[in-house]
């Protein structure tokens, strides 16, 4: 008779070719005489599951496990089966165990991975997402590699909500995989949504990198740079380069408008603007910014005529109203001003922009206690509008409540820190609290936030400068009719006050009017007493006054019974037949001509021939105040230097850094001269340069009124943008600033 090892040898062979019949039958044998030899017990329930009698066959191998349960083959033919009957999770279970018993067992590494993939596919399917993360992280254990259950997984994370978990996981797709372009969107999306912007930039960016023929991944990553806030050249450079794949895309010359806007970058931004509206006309959004452009490059009329487009583009429409009211204010009609304002707040009831816009407008009417009542309910609906709270502020000081107009300044630099208008609310009333050393400090803060801020540039002048150079009372109106000048000491700074000032007189002079004006560093430096302003006039913008014509005698006066707006910075040839009375007028008086005197002196000293030159920078940049550079000016006095008898160097700089390229002409600076005169700082510069015998300008209002004031130089000259070096120019018979 055969031995067991010999009859289980014999079953195996009849197995193995296929004779199952009589294998089957020699197991059973065998089973009956040694009902727990695992072997056989084995290999019948092979047999019986290769017959199709699975459940049978599982339940055989499982007692074979019973009673050996080391055979690593064991496991894996019961997960097979197991897995065939759909016991996936049994199966699973089997894999690993045949895997503690043989480490590396190649069939039962893969199969254990397919069958937890699987499983959790099973429950990604079946939206049972929280169950499906637990799975695909086992799968991942068991094959880290996997890209498809790494994606999966991450998208199961974020049907749960984890979405920092999910970012993770697409992070690991994508070193996985770096040319899988849809990880990175789906990065992206849920890097916006949790908002990281710089990230979902920087996922959109490697998205186009995979599929550069896409432009809207191009546009995507540069709206996320700049929700982000980055540096405006980067988002800048990122809109023009999804613009040169779609350049009549009007949503991304809208946005690099806006964004060249915050760059300072006004010409270009106008440009931009322009374009959008190009490619698409009755865009309330393109229209939006193009006029908040206009606005920014002191272009107010043009912004009024974007308003008045898209009002009729939309008439049922309250955002061009706004827009409209909004440029009107800045063109000094604060009447017509009110008018769209009103329309805006009929179709949008409460509409805070609307409401605050309409604030600002009253206040500057004198309708005080109304200009409150409405910012406070534009507040009540928008309590973060900084812009609301400054008018608030503004409007509660000229009510006399200074206590209240400090809190609603204070509000404003809590919403946003270094707020200029919030800083120079809290300044004023500071002022009127009587706390005149926080006051100073408040408006230094509110002109480093922005230089160009007229009106803290004057009060903090003004209190400097009182206790040295104390004004002369105003003299009293002799009833003339009245023109009145409220925007000087507001409306740009000095230069830009002093053209207001000479032209605005010289108008009224010339035509009969009583000119009024309010507080300003005229009254102090050269002695103005004109009367201060009256009861509050309707608004005149200059482009309107028609002043060649009626200075000419051709048109009747349309200035009398008004308050004239604007910065005057256009043709000045219309006023060049007063030349020498506004030149005698701006002569400084008492302790501010010994100081003048003095340091004119000190300069005189030094030489015969005195050369100034301006260099402006400070905040210069962009449109028509752009920079020329040193090396314009050195070329200049290279040519000149020689000729002059015993030239001095004198340079007025808001840049003292600049003046080392100069060293070779031994330059002089305020500083070198004398004490510097308390909130005038400025003015030592603006004197030597209106008394120098050749003199170089800036494109800026400051150095070219001290040219229009200069009867001494002989050479004057100013940069050419084109022509790229400096060229003569007569002051009275051009506009003030070139483009």
């Amino acid at each position: 008779m055969a031995s067991l090892s010999e009859a289980l040898s014999a079953a195996l062979n009849l197995h193995m070719n296929g004779r199952l019949t009589e294998a089957e039958t020699l197991y059973g044998r065998i089973l009956d005489a040694v009902p727990d030899q695992a072997d056989a017990l084995h290999l019948l329930g092979l047999l019986l599951a290769q017959t199709g009698r699975m459940t049978e066959g599982l339940a055989r191998i499982k007692e074979a496990i019973s009673i050996n349960p080391a055979p690593a083959p064991y496991h894996l033919n019961c997960g097979k089966i197991a897995d065939a009957l759909g016991r996936h999770e049994d199966a699973l279970i089997s894999y690993g165990h045949a895997l503690l018993r043989q480490a590396g067992q190649a069939e039962a590494e893969e199969r254990i991975a397919l069958m937890a993939r699987l499983l959790a596919e099973r429950s990604f399917d079946a939206a049972r997402f929280d169950e499906a993360v637990l799975r695909y992280r086992r799968a991942l254990a068991l094959a880290p590699s996997d890209l498809a259950a790494s994606f999966d997984h991450a998208i199961a994370l974020k049907r749960c909500g984890r979405l920092k978990d999910a970012a993770h996981m697409l992070m690991r797709t994508g070193v996985l995989e770096p040319a899988l372009e849809r990880v990175h969107v789906e990065l992206a999306g849920i890097l916006e949504a949790i908002g990281d912007f710089a990230g979902a930039a920087e996922a959109f960016t490697a998205a186009a990198a995979v599929n550069p023929a896409d432009p809207s991944l191009f546009w995507a990553a540069a709206v996320m740079l700049q929700r982000s806030g980055a540096v405006h050249r980067h988002v800048i450079t990122a809109y023009r380069y999804f613009l040169s794949f779609e350049p009549g895309n009007p949503d991304g010359w809208s946005n690099l408008c806006l964004i060249l806007r915050c760059a300072g970058d006004r010409a270009q931004s106008v440009q931009a603007g322009r374009r959008a509206v190009t490619c698409a006309p009755v865009d309330m959004a393109a229209l939006v910014n193009l006029g908040a452009a206009q606005l920014a490059a002191e272009d107010p009329k043009a912004a009024v005529a974007t308003g008045r487009f898209g009002v009729i583009s939309d008439p049922g429409s309250a955002m061009p109203l706004i827009n409209l009211g909004a440029a009107l204010t800045e063109t000094g009609a604060l009447t017509s001003a009110e008018l769209p304002l009103v329309r805006a707040l009929r179709l949008t009831p409460g509409e805070p922009l609307a409401l605050a816009q309409l604030g600002r407008v009253r206040d500057a009417l004198g309708k005080t206690q109304s200009a409150i009542q409405v910012l406070r309910l534009a507040l009540a609906t928008l309590p973060t509008d900084e812009e609301g709270w400054a008018s608030l502020s503004r409007a509660r000081l000229q009510a006399g409540d200074s206590a209240t107009a400090l809190a609603c300044a204070r509000r404003v630099l809590c919403l946003v820190p270094g707020h200029p208008r919030g800083a120079l609310g809290e300044a004023m009333a500071l002022e009127a609290e009587g706390e005149p050393v926080l006051a100073l400090a408040s408006y230094d803060r509110a002109i480093a936030a922005a230089p160009g801020l007229g009106t803290s540039f004057t009060r903090r002048a003004l209190l400097l400068l009182r206790p040295v150079a104390s004004p002369p009372a105003p003299r009293i109106s002799v009833g003339r009719p009245r023109l009145m000048a409220s925007r000087i000491g507001n409306a740009g700074r000095f230069g830009n006050q002093l053209l207001q000032y000479a032209f605005l007189r010289a108008y009224a002079e010339r035509t009969g009017l009583e000119l009024e004006t309010p507080e300003w560093i005229g009254r102090s430096i050269y002695g103005f007493d004109d009367p201060l302003t009256g009861p509050i006039l309707p608004t005149l913008h200059e482009d309107d006054c028609q002043f060649a014509a009626a200075l000419a005698g051709h048109a009747p006066d349309r200035c009398a019974g008004h308050d004239i707006v604007g910065y005057f910075c256009g043709d000045t040839t219309p006023f060049a037949a007063f030349r020498e009375r506004i030149r005698n007028w701006f002569q400084p008086v008492g302790a501010v001509a010994a100081h003048a005197d003095a340091a004119l002196a000190a300069v005189r000293e030094r030489g015969q021939t005195v050369v100034a030159i301006h260099l402006r920078r400070g905040d210069f940049g962009g449109g028509r105040f752009w920079i020329a550079p040193e090396s314009w000016y050195l070329d200049w006095l290279e040519r000149i230097w020689s000729g002059l008898d015993r030239p001095v160097l004198y340079i007025a700089t808001d840049a003292p850094h600049l003046v080392d390229r100069f060293t070779r002409y031994a330059p002089l600076q305020a500083a070198d001269l004398t004490t510097p005169l308390p909130g005038a700082e400025f003015f030592t510069d603006h004197w030597i340069l209106s008394q120098s015998d050749a003199l170089a300008v800036s494109n800026s209002s400051f150095s070219v009124t001290a040219a229009m004031l200069n009867a001494r130089a002989t050479i004057t000259v100013r940069p050419h943008r084109q022509k790229r070096r400096l060229v003569s120019f007569d002051p009275w018979a051009g506009p003030v600033l070139w483009d």
